[in-house]
């Protein structure tokens, strides 16, 4: 997960007296869903009177369900371990110290409550 600091707009920093500011940091969204090819391990569906039943399409089926299903999971238990929250955590940390480096003694942290982008890879 992460926050598209390139997001921030005029308004979304307000210096609210020399040595306080108010940041108000873009949604936090999952920047990539990926999981690794699935690998098939055996492709044999049984035989017939005439030889080897071909079982490619369902095999694929059966493949593309499964990845669909383990990019749910994904999904879900990024929600579970409040990824997007480690987001904006790890980015106040370092916006918070940059600030501080330029004179700020108060920086207060606002967070979006915009719609987060989803990146095209967490699409079903």
């Amino acid at each position: 997960a992460g926050i598209d600091l390139s997001a921030i707009e005029q308004g979304d920093i307000v210096v609210t007296s020399p040595d306080s500011v108010r940041v108000t940091l873009p949604p936090a969204y999952l920047t990539g869903c990926y999981l690794e090819n699935a690998q098939q391990l055996n492709a044999s569906c049984g035989t017939t009177f005439f030889g080897l039943v071909s079982c490619t399409d369902k095999i694929n089926e059966l493949q593309r369900v499964a990845q669909n299903r383990a990019k749910v999971d994904l999904i879900m238990m990024a929600g579970e371990l409040d990824i997007a929250d480690q987001a904006y955590v790890a980015a106040e940390g370092a916006i918070g110290a940059l600030l501080t480096d330029l004179g700020f003694d108060t920086i207060e942290f606002a967070r979006s409550t915009a719609e987060a982008p989803v990146d095209p890879s967490c699409e079903l």
